[in-house]
């Protein structure tokens, strides 16, 4: 109901507040750029990335016709397996997952950020 804006808006005192920062919440992520960093959204994102100790997971959270494809147990589970398996990690693989691209330091980042 967020993407195609029907949810009902949060309200304040009985007035309704500005539901337009609910856009760049989802879908959405910041691409280094020299001067000013540029938040990116793309409005057919359909995953969940959850970083812990340095690696990355992810998770298919909607379907493409926009229903959940989680429930809040299978979140809870979910979110239970990648911190279970993030905390049995040796730190070389966590280390690994340090390596590449995004590990350059970030001044160096927008001399080779995609524009999007």
């Amino acid at each position: 109901r967020i993407q195609n804006e029907t949810l009902a808006p949060d309200t304040f005192r009985g007035k309704p507040l500005c539901m337009d920062q609910f856009k760049a919440l989802f879908g959405s992520c910041r691409v280094p750029h020299e001067g000013q960093d540029v938040v990116c959204n793309d409005p057919g994102s359909r995953h969940v990335v959850v970083m812990r100790k340095n690696v990355m997971y992810y998770f298919m959270a909607l379907w493409p016709d926009g229903t959940l494809a989680v429930s809040i147990a299978d979140l809870v589970d979910i979110l239970q397996a990648i911190v279970e398996d993030a905390d049995n990690l040796n730190s070389d693989a966590q280390q690994e997952g340090n390596e590449g691209e995004e590990q350059k330091k970030a001044s160096s980042w927008p001399k080779n950020a995609p524009v999007g």
